[in-house]
């Protein structure tokens, strides 16, 4: 019996310390299981099938048992994952996949989702599900890649049969490290049909933060996931957009396409609501760029009753997609080129040497189109309505410079030198026709006016610049509702013509904005808001004017020409060709609706010059 206990209080102590170094050996084992960097999950979000699929795994096998089909066909065979390394030249972010652009997605369609993985109330960070359905290739090669770096974060290849590929659905389900968070990750893949053809698919997102995507998310910190199909740049940008949940109650979705050159973006498309139908996981966006040079980015906000000014959603935004034209001339115009090149250079390097003196740099940073307005102070109301059209087209987009908001705004307040300022920063001028009014009207509208004799430096600096060789601007004249061509001045009689609000779409698209859609109600509104606004009475008297010509009656959109109401976004009206530079602008006065030649305008030119300095 005392041998017994001798022995027990020997080994019992023992016995202990391997207890307690086996269990902390076991929970170290557990959680570096637990912080694996790659491990396959199932995506709650689309049901697979299969889960615990084993797809993630290193090594190649059967994908069969990941597979969505009725078809009773399905074998071992019919599915099969290959494994890439990292450094194989299918992987590495360098070897390009060469093949055919496929924008419909005619030969086989994907959708890339995310969600949170949760195990055991552990956040283990933001999962991806690609499904691939309506397959009609028989092999693809696909890889996940960080933004500017060589390696992939995962590569595979599959190989199904095409007799029976089209009627199931292919998943494939990881999860990944915490590390990839609020990254830019490209997703691409290479498809290969029985006939040997090859397709391209690439596509670009940002991985969302897993706290802001997981089920107990709250409204206001949700993320809406994006990914951008980039495939067919430079031409055309797909958005995807995950739908969200619908315990948040989210009933639609605000995209906005922003454009920057280098530190400020603008919006280039206005806010485009998309809802989705009962039962829809993802909307998608189409954005025609116009192969435009520039860094393009999509932002999304939810549609919601309590997503307001005060209680503002996150406003979820994709990674930026440098747009570059790129353009592979054939040989024969590659050969051309060469054979002209030496002589374009060194004339291009004497015009350069001639001009390196007085040739400064821009110093204004790229930006919206400027447009500078330029009319008669015909009467108050007139000149009201110009100032809101003013203001209304910068809400278009567009930099509209007019002298009654501009030259108070400017540091030297003087409107000669505001108006050459003008002329030298405008892309466009617009010049616009006036009512018919009475002499007291526009005395009335030049008491109004807080600077005197800004009209008659305005058709002074018209005339000079119309046939300086130096302006860069193009001139073309508008009318809006209640105004006459006729009253136009009489350098402007032979530029191209608008009507405002039926040529406004194609004029914004013209000088590089975005048309707005709504068939003129915006423009028309601010017309209404310009006969709303109180007159207030100028601090200097009114100048003498002399007694106003008889003009015909006023111009209607019935008289142009028959035309009716162009439809929204109809761009084919107006076009570069229909614009006049001050270059062309002496060719293009023979018009056959006047009755004087090129010499004899020119003199009414100058004529109308002398009188204006006379009168400044």
């Amino acid at each position: 019996m005392m041998l017994l206990i001798n022995t027990l209080n020997k080994c019992f102590p023992q016995f202990l310390f391997k207890i307690y170094f086996y269990t902390w050996c076991f929970i170290l084992i557990v959680k570096v299981c637990n912080q694996k960097n790659v491990m396959c999950m199932i995506n709650t979000t689309y049901r697979s099938h299969t889960p615990n699929s084993g797809l993630c795994e290193n090594n190649s096998m059967s994908c069969s048992h990941q597979l969505r089909s009725e078809n009773s066909n399905v074998t071992n065979d019919t599915c099969y994952m290959i494994f890439h390394q990292k450094l194989s030249p299918v992987c590495e972010s360098n070897s390009i996949l060469e093949g055919k652009i496929d924008e419909k997605e005619e030969y086989g369609k994907m959708m890339l989702q995310t969600y949170v993985h949760r195990e055991k109330n552990f956040n283990s960070g933001p999962a991806f599900n690609v499904s691939f359905y309506d397959i009609k290739w028989k092999k693809i090669y696909m890889r996940f890649i960080e933004n500017q770096v060589i390696n992939p974060s995962l590569c595979r290849g599959f190989q199904v049969i095409p007799e029976i590929s089209s009627s199931f659905t292919l998943y494939f389900d990881c999860l990944w490290s915490t590390e990839i968070e609020q990254k830019a990750y490209h997703f691409e893949y290479q498809a290969f049909t029985p006939s040997g053809e090859s397709f391209t698919y690439k596509y670009l997102f940002l991985v969302p933060n897993g706290e802001q995507i997981d089920y107990k998310t709250p409204l206001e910190n949700w993320t809406i996931f994006m990914v951008v199909d980039v495939s067919a740049v430079p031409e055309k940008l797909v958005l995807k957009l995950q739908v969200a949940p619908k315990r948040l109650g989210i009933r639609g979705y605000k995209v906005q396409v922003c454009k920057t050159l280098k530190e400020n973006p603008w919006i280039v498309k206005t806010e485009k609501e998309l809802y989705p139908e009962p039962g829809q996981i993802e909307l998608t966006y189409t954005f025609e760029t116009g192969s435009r040079f520039g860094k393009y980015m999509f932002t999304a906000t939810p549609i919601h009753d309590n997503c307001t000014s005060k209680n503002r959603c996150i406003v979820s935004k994709t990674p930026s997609i440098l747009i570059v034209e790129m353009v592979e001339p054939k040989f024969l115009t590659g050969v051309v080129i060469v054979v002209i090149l030496v002589p374009i250079i060194l004339m291009g390097y004497f015009i350069w040497k001639k001009n390196c003196d007085t040739t400064k740099e821009p110093t204004t940073p790229p930006g919206p189109p400027r447009l500078l307005l330029m009319y008669s102070s015909a009467s108050v109301q007139h000149v009201k309505a110009m100032i809101e059209i003013a203001k209304y087209l910068k809400v278009c987009g567009v930099n509209a410079m007019i002298d009654e908001l501009g030259i108070p705004e400017s540091s030297h307040k003087d409107p000669l030198k505001w108006y050459i300022e003008a002329f030298n920063e405008a892309d466009y001028v617009a010049i616009f026709a006036s009512p018919d009014t009475t002499a007291a009207e526009k005395e009335e509208a030049r008491r109004y006016s807080r600077y005197q004799h800004k009209e008659q430096i305005a058709q002074n600096q018209l005339s000079h610049r119309l046939i300086s060789t130096e302006t860069k601007c193009k001139f073309f004249s508008v009318a809006i509702p209640g105004t006459n061509y006729d009253t136009l001045p009489a350098e402007a009689v032979a530029l191209k013509r608008y009507l405002f609000p039926r040529d406004l779409d194609p004029v914004l698209v013209l000088v590089g904005s975005a048309c707005q859609c709504d068939h003129g109600a915006g423009f028309l509104s601010a017309l209404e808001r310009a006969a709303k606004v109180e007159e207030v009475e100028p601090p200097l008297p009114p100048p003498i004017h002399p007694p106003p010509k008889a003009v015909p009656p006023p111009h209607t959109e019935e008289e142009d020409d028959g035309r009716a109401v162009s439809p929204c976004c109809n761009t084919h009206s107006a076009s570069e060709l229909d614009l006049v530079s001050s270059k062309q602008y002496q060719s293009d006065t023979d018009d056959s609706d006047q009755s004087m030649d090129h010499f004899s305008f020119l003199g009414q030119i100058f004529k109308s010059r002398r009188g204006c300095s006379s009168l400044g």
